[in-house]
């Protein structure tokens, strides 16, 4: 009887330990899950809005992420905006995806420039402006809503800026492009050139609302 016992508490022993070590590769498991929530990029935050009409393709404005609030443009003065300010509500100004999986607060805003009036003017200065001795760099701002270039700090600074003015203008439909900025200017110093152009700013970051411990990497697109 004694024997039985011993082999009875040895075997008590044995299932409390695997117990224990399954408790805590579930708890693992759960924490890796938290920790390591995927990232969205622009075309998820799209997808879980739901499709859009062409007037409101025309007047998209571009999307980005503040803090753990996704804001999504449109022209201003459009039914678009307004369109989407009523649907957001409707929506409890939340975006959530066919699947449940991508929920997030969302803000709608206007913009003074639809996507495809930036991108008009991104793809002129990208084939044209690098001609212009002192640019450095070209890139698409949703967040900014406008072209951020990165110009060498030099005595033809403001012409430079002046002759990227009127290029713009001549070369696209966008107009009163100094009265409404459409470009924004960096000057870079000369120590400082090297790591600009290689960590130029453009659009901010996509995230979920979920904490990470993994760096969160910055996406830049051009849809």
């Amino acid at each position: 009887m004694k024997q039985f016992r011993k082999v009875f508490a040895a075997l008590l022993m044995i299932l409390s330990v695997v117990l224990a070590c399954i408790g805590v590769q579930a708890f693992a498991v759960e924490s890796e899950e938290e920790k390591y929530e995927p990232f969205f990029a622009e075309e998820d935050i799209l997808d879980a809005w739901g499709s859009f009409t062409q007037e409101e393709q025309a007047d998209y404005a571009g999307v980005y992420v503040a803090e753990d609030t996704v804001v999504l443009r449109f022209k201003e003065g459009s039914d678009s905006l307004k369109n989407a300010t009523s649907r957001n509500s409707k929506n409890a100004k939340m975006l959530v995806d066919k699947e449940k999986k991508l929920q997030q607060s969302l803000v709608i805003e206007s913009a003074t420039y639809t996507y495809n009036e930036l991108k008009a003017v991104y793809d002129l200065l990208v084939e044209k402006a690098y001609s212009i001795d002192g640019v450095r760099s070209v890139s698409l701002s949703n967040k900014g809503n406008c072209i951020n270039v990165g110009i060498a700090a030099n005595d033809r600074t403001s012409e430079i800026q002046k002759e990227l003015f009127v290029m713009v203008q001549d070369g696209t439909d966008v107009k009163n492009v100094e009265e409404k900025p459409v470009l924004s200017f960096d000057i870079i110093s000369k120590d400082d050139e090297i790591s600009y152009v290689t960590s130029i700013n453009g659009n901010s970051e996509l995230k979920t609302t979920y904490s990470s411990l993994m760096l969160s990497p910055i996406y830049f697109w051009e849809v």
